[in-house]
């Protein structure tokens, strides 16, 4: 069967939304995963839907919840990591995933503005240095997940040191 399923982020990275084409008339349940965690969902069903129907559901960061080992849930603070949909009607079954990486968007502009007012040499800072790498893994996990064969571990990988350099401090290296 032919994976019917995109997900996007919306460009404000509040919303997560799932789309899919219908893949029987029987209600397809809908599971998630954030970073490898599994997400409590509400609603987690597309009811009754007619087969070759394109049908949606849209959360947004407050409606993720993260269940731990020991079944505590938390509200997630932002739309941060890497998330896997799987959507089965009972015989089927739809997989997509999509970064939410505007933690890294954000961390990348600030090491640009720092670059660019930095009062040496541009050659001696490593600001620079940084948000490149920062970038080429963020769109590493963003190529994890866009391809044919999704690979949410090694975009988790990717993302995940992002942030790490992301939160390592570096001067304008003067």
């Amino acid at each position: 069967m032919a994976n019917n399923i995109s997900v996007t982020i919306s460009g404000d990275c509040e919303a997560i939304t799932v789309k899919m084409i219908a893949m029987s008339g029987v209600a397809h349940t809908l599971q998630a995963k954030r970073n490898g965690t599994y997400i409590t969902l509400t609603p987690n069903t597309f009811p009754n839907p007619i087969p070759g129907e394109i049908i949606s559901l849209t959360f947004t960061a407050s409606q993720l919840q993260t269940t731990t080992v020991n079944q505590q849930t938390g509200t997630a603070a932002e739309l941060s990591g890497v998330y896997m949909f799987s959507a089965t009607d009972g015989t089927n079954v739809a997989t997509g995933g999509v970064v939410a990486a505007c933690n890294l968007d954000c961390c990348i502009a600030n090491e640009i503005n720092d670059f660019l007012s930095c009062p040496c040499d541009p050659t001696e800072s490593p600001k620079l240095e940084k948000a490149t790498k920062i970038l080429l893994l963020r769109e590493g996990a963003e190529a994890d997940m866009s391809a044919s064969i999704q690979n949410p571990d090694n975009a988790l990988a990717k993302f995940n040191k992002a942030v790490e350099i992301c939160n390592n401090s570096c001067d304008c290296g003067c």
